[in-house]
């Protein structure tokens, strides 16, 4: 993260920032059945001198991919279970 601090000096207290709001919104998601909480940041998280980020918000390539392997982990279930019921 030191790579981004010199055009974003507070960077540190953004990642925090974004940390704090993910808490929430898992929190949140408990609270609530109908929703479906998908923590998309492993193999993400913290990796923003990798080759996963084009910056620090957007994703290259590699990241897009690891991001959507995430999502598609945590649907899976709920796909292939409501396939099922409809057959």
């Amino acid at each position: 993260m030191k790579f981004y601090e010199g055009p974003w000096p507070g960077i540190r207290s953004i990642v925090r920032q974004i940390e704090i709001y993910n808490q929430m919104l898992r929190e949140l998601a408990t609270k609530m059945l109908d929703i479906t909480y998908i923590d998309v940041n492993e193999d993400l998280l913290g990796e923003y001198n990798a080759d996963k980020y084009i910056d620090i918000v957007h994703f290259s390539p590699l990241g897009d991919k690891i991001m959507a392997k995430n999502v598609f982990k945590k649907l899976r279930p709920t796909i292939t279970g409501e396939i099922r019921l409809k057959i």
